[in-house]
């Protein structure tokens, strides 16, 4: 899939969690970087804390797609990872789209890489059709971030490649991204 490159880009920053845990962690929260990092804490923790708003039009959506990965999917460990995945997605559209998109920072969109389990992040370098899925449908938050030009264009052109590949493997699941993306 000619998505690979950006797929790698997701794993490479996900390695930098190491740098979040002891010992480094000690020294990025009392150096001169702590600001940055007690903000990223924090906003973490917002993504992290029980939902506090209704399903939306799109979370909903993401919803509808869990059910549906439910009747194609019967590998428990899977739907496991699917369902972690599913349900940050849902924190992270509500991080994107409960507030004014000129709110919208850099962290309320990476966040997601950081919450996902390393499950889903083996489907994903596999290639697991739902793994891709749902990466089209995060790829939908980073399109949000348009206005940064070092995203322009990233995610259309994700969810795009991903849905042509969607289309030769998994069909039922097209439908589905495109009601969330759209």
């Amino acid at each position: 899939m000619s998505c690979n490159g950006f797929l790698e880009w997701v794993i490479l920053y996900r390695g930098t969690r190491i740098l979040l845990s002891p010992p480094y962690e000690e020294v990025l929260h009392s150096g001169v970087l702590r600001p940055m990092f007690e903000l990223g804490l924090e906003r973490r923790r917002g993504l992290l804390a029980p939902l506090g708003t209704l399903d939306t039009a799109k979370t909903s959506l993401l919803l509808k797609l869990q059910a549906a990965i439910h009747s194609h999917v019967k590998d428990a460990e899977r739907l496991e990872a699917y369902d972690a995945t599913i349900d940050h997605l849902r924190r992270a559209f509500h991080a994107v789209y409960d507030k004014p998109i000129e709110d919208l920072k850099n962290m309320d969109v990476f966040a997601w890489m950081f919450s996902i389990s390393d499950g889903y992040v083996a489907l994903l370098k596999q290639q697991d059709p739902v793994a891709l899925a749902l990466f089209a449908c995060f790829a939908s938050l980073v399109r949000e971030m348009r206005r940064m030009w070092w995203t322009h264009g990233w995610g259309e052109w994700c969810i795009s490649q991903i849905c042509t590949e969607l289309k030769k493997e998994e069909d039922w699941l097209v439908q589905y991204v495109s009601d969330i993306t759209g």
